[in-house]
């Protein structure tokens, strides 16, 4: 069977929205800028983190990779749902 690549391409953006949107739960987008350069990142933040001590994770994502894709394949928020999470978004870089 041959699949055509225009096909694949449609299937796996499909597939990436609804992964998004689920992993999207209990994550917000932060922005900021750090010496005139806009940065982001994706954080998680369980509810009771102002009242007791609350470790912290910052989960990067490899060379390429973003935020989105390390929150969903890390899930460091599902696997220890006590810590902050913090996937932060890199720069674009060559």
């Amino acid at each position: 069977m041959q699949i055509s690549w225009r096909w694949l391409v449609s299937l796996l953006v499909l597939l990436s929205s609804f992964a998004r949107g689920a992993e999207a739960k209990g994550l917000q987008r932060v922005e900021f800028t750090v010496d005139g350069v806009a940065r982001s990142a994706l954080i998680y933040v369980p509810t009771n983190a102002a009242v007791v001590s609350t470790p912290v994770v910052f989960v990067f994502h490899g060379h390429g990779g973003s935020a989105e894709n390390a929150a969903r394949s890390f899930a460091m928020h599902r696997e220890w749902p006590e810590a902050i999470s913090v996937y932060p978004q890199g720069l674009p870089t060559p």
